[in-house]
């Protein structure tokens, strides 16, 4: 994980420990060019239930390094159009808890907003986008963390964790939700679905898929379960890089 593990980490902020549960703008795994990774160490465990009641990412705080687990489970996982590729500051929040009631101050947790190098607090900024923690710094209960960070609109947006040797507590866990909120107060909310899981949708509600797209042909480059549409037509990808369609009609 570029220099993360090798210079000393700066920018830190004061903890969150509430935030809006109604905020303006709601897009659940709608992002674009983020990542989600977990550091050397993690697991899943599913009695921590997290936000969306699946499972959190569990730290176990006994080696050096970072790695590119990902968040959701499935290694290189990535989730597309969440800040619409606009730039502009963004703060991102996520909710940690500890297990035990280790009260130490040796800094030994940290989250990274980062491409390949950690990412500034402000454009103008010198200071990198990191939020380094210990252990009596994190609750035993949930509580809500966030860095300020940003973007140009262009790189791959990553958010690293990673811990250095030794300390307590014995484990860190990060729950399955991640809120970002930009500048002008839009808040966009990222929750792992896990591959199992099932989306139902009571009420009068609908799924809106945003931005049309066209496949060039019934074997144009597609994964399996891709859905999109255009004024004619709604494509199914039955197969990788297999397409299906079927005409629309007005009433």
């Amino acid at each position: 994980m570029s220099r993360y593990t090798s210079v000393p980490l700066r920018g830190l902020v004061t903890p969150r420990n509430e935030i809006t549960t109604s905020p303006r703008i709601r897009q659940i795994v709608e992002a674009k060019n983020l990542v989600l990774n977990s550091g050397f160490g993690g697991s899943y465990d599913d009695t921590q239930v997290g936000a969306t009641g699946g499972r959190c990412v569990k730290f176990v705080l006994h080696a050096t390094g970072n790695s590119k687990a990902t968040y959701g489970g499935t290694t290189g996982k990535v989730i597309e159009n969440l800040l619409g590729n606009k730039a502009g500051q963004y703060t991102v929040r996520c909710r940690l808890k500890k297990s035990g009631s280790t009260d130490l101050s040796y800094k030994n947790f940290a989250i990274v907003v980062q491409n390949v190098d950690p990412f500034k607090v402000s454009k103008d900024s010198a200071v990198e986008a990191v939020l380094q923690l210990s252990a009596g710094q994190i609750s035993t209960d949930w509580a809500w963390y966030e860095v300020h960070f940003y973007w140009d609109g262009i790189q791959p947006i990553e958010l690293w964790t990673g811990k250095t040797p030794g300390g307590d507590p014995a484990a860190i866990f990060w729950e399955d939700q991640v809120v970002f909120v930009s500048a002008d107060g839009v808040e966009k909310n990222v929750q792992i679905l896990e591959t199992s899981a099932t989306l139902d949708i009571s009420g009068d509600n609908s799924i809106r898929i945003r931005k049309s797209h066209s496949p060039i042909s019934a074997i144009d480059t597609g994964k399996t379960g891709d859905i999109c549409w255009d004024a004619n037509f709604i494509y199914v990808c039955i197969a990788d890089n297999t397409w299906k369609r079927s005409p629309l009609t007005t009433w």
